[in-house]
């Protein structure tokens, strides 16, 4: 997992966040592989690129801020090239072409889903969690 952020104050809240987060993950295992959490600090898509196919990266989680300085759409083209899962807490993101949002919700946080943009992703989800997400439509 990349946890991709902004320079700025608010690229480094949202990466010690979700960094925080994603503190235990290092005894996870999916199919009996490690997760493995790293962070990049943006600088330019080909940076951000060459990151993505050095690290082998699954998923992509874009911090707040990031849209601003690379738009949604060359964000998306990257993780689509690569076959890495886009996540990011804005709604307005997934509706613009990344895969998956957690976003807050009346009562609890919600998961939106970009289902043509996770697919362009090459990511297919399980009925159990699409009947849980909101889904949205890309919007052009």
């Amino acid at each position: 997992i990349l946890i991709v952020y902004p320079d700025g104050d608010l690229g480094a809240a949202e990466r010690a966040r979700w960094t925080g987060a994603f503190a235990n993950a290092r005894k996870l295992k999916v199919d009996g592989r490690p997760v493995v959490v790293s962070s990049h600090k943006f600088e330019n898509a080909k940076s951000l690129d060459h990151a993505l196919g050095e690290l082998g990266a699954a998923a992509l989680i874009a911090c707040d801020g990031l849209s601003a300085k690379i738009g949604v759409g060359q964000l998306a083209a990257l993780t689509r090239a690569r076959d890495v899962l886009s996540i990011t807490t804005r709604e307005v993101d997934v509706a613009r072409g990344l895969a998956i949002g957690v976003v807050p919700g009346k009562a609890r946080d919600e998961i939106v889903v970009n289902v043509a943009a996770a697919a362009a992703e090459g990511v297919k989800f399980d009925a159990g969690l699409l009947q849980l997400a909101r889904t949205v439509v890309e919007q052009r």
